[in-house]
C-alpha cells in the first residue's frame, strides 16, 4: 500500500478547476493568473446599494418554504441522480453594468463607481419578499470580532498596500500622535455575511502510473463561494471560528447593523461608549455547486504516454459528496490614496487578527495573503500487487495530478467549466432547496467527515490484504499485538490478523455511512 499524501489547493466559481503546486508538503495558492482589476469599489458598492438583510434580502424570510409531500421528495431524490441541476451558463446579469454616482461626494475625486456588485445583488432575481427556502437547512457564524477591532486590522492592513512609507507614516503616528500625513482616506466600512458552501467531497478513480493503480481523493471541509462577484469572490473566505455555526436565524445574524456576540454564551457584546454601529449587508446565495460530480467526469481522459499520467475521470465514483450553505461574517473596508484603490477584509468570526488586502493598482492585482480553500488527500495503490510501480510512484504522481490540474486549468480559462452554476428564482424550492445533497452544517458535517476517515482506513487495509495476497508462503514477519508485543508470525498467520482488521474497518465504514448517504445510494439502486 503507498501513503497517502496530502496537499492543499484552491477551488473557485471563476474558469479555474485545481491549482496545484509541485511541491508534495506545500500549500497550493491561489492562482497567479490576472484577475480583472476592480475599478469598482467593492465597499462603497455595497455601503450604498447592497440590501440590509433585514428588509430585502432573500434570506431575511421568516417563514420556512413549502414542503414537498414523501412521494414528491422520493421523485426529486431520484431524479436528481438521473439529470443534472439545471444550469443557466453564465448569467447575463454578471456583464458589467456602470452607473452614474448621482450625488456621490467621490465621483469627482475618483471617478464614477462601476455598480457592478450593486447590480448583482439587487438584480439577481432573488431579492423579493419571499422567504429564503434554504433558510431550514441554511447555518451562520455569528459575528465575534468588534467592528472598532477590525477598522484597525482594515486600516493596517490598507497602509501597507500604499507602500513601506506610508505604513512607516501610519505607525509612526500611533507612538508620536498623528505628525505624519498619510493621504490615505476610508471611503466605506460595512459588515458583510457573505454565501459559501462548505464541501465534504471523497470521490476514488483508477490511474496509470508504470502500473494501474487505484487512486482515492478527499476533501473535508472545502470551501466554494456561493455568489459571483469578482474580484470578492476569488477571496478564500476560511478562517478560524471563535464559535460553531448555527442555524440561520434573521433576528440574530441579518439586522441591519453587526451583532458581536460573546463565542462562550451567544450573548451580545454592547458597544463600547461613543463607538458607532457597524452597518450590515447580506448577500444572497447565487450560485451552486451540485452538478460538480458530473464536471468531474465528464472532464478528458489523459494518457500516461501523452501527459505522463492515464486518468479517466469518467470512471470516478463518489463515495460521498455534500455541501452545506453557509454565511460567513467578515468586515470589508474600502480605502483610496490618490487615484489608488485598497480594499481590505477583517473576518469576523474570530477575535484573532486575520485579514486579506486586495490592492486594485497593482500590475496583477490579487487578494493577499493567498488562502487555501481545500485539502485534497490523495492515495493510492496498485490493483495488481504482481506489477508492481515504482517505489516512489506515489511521489510521482503527486506531481503528474499536480501538472495535469495546472493543465486542465489553463485549458479551462477560456472555457465555459465553472465549479458552480447559477441558481434560478424558480429551482430554489426544488432541485436546490430539497435536493438531498444540501445539508445543515452543524446537524451532518462531524458526520461526514468521520466518514471520510473511516473510508481512508479501510483503503489502506483493503490494499495490505492485496500485498499478502501475492506473498510468498514461506514469507515471516514481525507484527504488532493489541498490547504492543512483537510477534513473529507466517504469512498465514499475518493474513489472519489482517482480515480481521479488513473485517472491522468494514464494520465501522457501514456504522459511520451517513442516513442521507444511505438514502441517495437507495434511490441509485432502484
Amino acid at each position: 500500500m503507498l501513503p497517502t499524501t496530502t496537499c492543499r489547493c484552491f477551488a473557485s466559481t471563476t474558469r479555474r478547476v485545481i491549482v496545484a503546486s509541485t511541491s508534495t508538503s506545500s500549500s497550493i495558492q491561489r492562482s497567479g493568473t490576472r484577475a480583472t482589476p476592480a475599478s469598482s469599489s467593492i465597499a462603497w458598492t455595497l455601503a450604498t446599494g447592497g440590501h440590509p438583510s433585514s428588509s430585502r434580502s432573500l434570506t431575511t424570510g421568516r417563514s420556512r418554504s413549502k414542503r414537498m409531500t414523501r412521494s414528491e421528495s422520493e421523485r426529486a431524490t431520484a431524479a436528481e441522480e438521473e439529470q443534472e441541476v439545471e444550469d443557466e451558463g453564465e448569467e447575463r446579469s454578471n456583464a458589467e453594468t456602470r452607473e452614474d454616482s448621482h450625488g456621490d461626494p467621490t465621483a469627482g475625486k475618483y471617478g464614477k463607481i462601476q455598480s457592478q456588485l450593486l447590480h448583482k445583488v439587487c438584480c439577481i432575481g432573488l431579492s423579493t419578499a419571499k422567504p429564503d427556502p434554504l433558510f431550514p437547512r441554511l447555518a451562520a457564524i455569528p459575528f465575534h470580532l468588534p467592528g472598532w477591532k477590525a477598522s484597525e486590522y482594515c486600516s493596517v492592513g490598507a497602509h501597507s498596500a500604499f507602500g513601506f512609507g506610508t505604513f512607516l507614516r501610519m505607525t509612526l503616528n500611533r507612538v508620536f500622535g498623528n505628525i505624519f500625513e498619510t493621504g490615505v482616506e476610508r471611503l466605506a466600512f460595512r459588515g458583510v455575511l457573505l454565501p459559501v458552501w462548505k464541501i465534504d467531497l471523497a470521490i476514488k478513480g483508477t490511474a496509470w502510473l508504470d502500473a494501474q493503480m487505484s487512486m482515492s481523493v478527499s476533501a473535508s471541509n472545502a470551501t466554494i463561494p456561493g455568489y459571483k462577484m469578482s474580484p470578492l469572490d476569488q477571496l478564500t473566505v476560511d478562517s478560524t471560528w471563535d464559535s460553531e455555526p448555527v442555524p440561520f436565524s434573521p433576528s440574530h445574524h441579518a439586522g441591519r447593523q453587526v451583532v458581536v456576540r460573546d463565542p462562550e454564551d451567544g450573548s451580545v457584546v454592547e458597544l463600547r461608549h461613543g463607538e458607532e454601529s457597524v452597518p450590515l449587508t447580506v448577500v444572497p446565495f447565487t450560485h451552486h455547486p451540485l452538478n460538480l460530480l458530473r464536471k468531474i467526469t465528464g472532464l478528458p481522459r489523459t494518457t500516461e504516454s501523452q501527459h505522463g499520467i492515464g486518468l479517466d475521470p469518467s470512471g470516478i465514483k463518489a463515495s460521498l459528496f455534500g455541501a452545506y450553505p453557509l454565511y460567513i461574517p467578515v468586515y470589508l473596508a474600502e480605502y483610496a490614496k490618490g487615484d489608488e484603490r485598497a480594499t481590505t477584509v477583517a473576518f469576523g468570526a474570530s477575535e484573532k487578527i486575520n485579514f486579506a488586502l486586495y490592492a486594485s493598482s497593482k500590475p496583477e492585482p490579487r487578494w493577499e495573503p493567498n488562502g487555501d480553500a481545500c485539502e485534497l488527500t490523495v492515495g493510492g495503490s496498485p490493483l495488481d500487487f504482481t506489477q508492481r510501480p515504482k517505489p516512489n510512484a506515489l511521489q510521482v504522481l503527486k506531481p503528474k495530478l499536480d501538472e495535469w490540474f495546472a493543465n486542465l486549468q489553463t485549458q479551462t480559462e477560456s472555457s465555459s467549466f465553472l465549479l458552480t452554476d447559477p441558481i434560478k428564482p424558480y429551482t430554489w424550492s426544488g432541485a436546490i432547496a430539497n435536493h438531498p445533497r444540501v445539508l445543515e452544517y452543524s446537524e451532518h458535517s462531524q458526520a461526514s467527515k468521520a466518514y471520510i476517515q473511516k473510508l481512508a482506513e479501510l483503503d489502506r487495509v483493503e490494499a495490505l490484504m492485496k500485498n499478502f495476497e501475492v506473498m510468498d508462503e514461506n514469507v515471516k514477519g514481525l507484527m504488532i499485538g493489541p498490547k504492543g508485543v512483537p510477534k513473529l508470525m507466517g504469512r498465514d498467520g499475518m493474513m489472519e490478523d489482517v482480515k480481521k482488521r479488513l473485517s472491522k474497518a468494514k464494520k465501522e465504514v457501514e456504522l459511520a455511512m451517513p442516513r442521507w448517504v444511505r438514502d441517495i445510494d437507495a434511490q441509485t439502486q432502484k
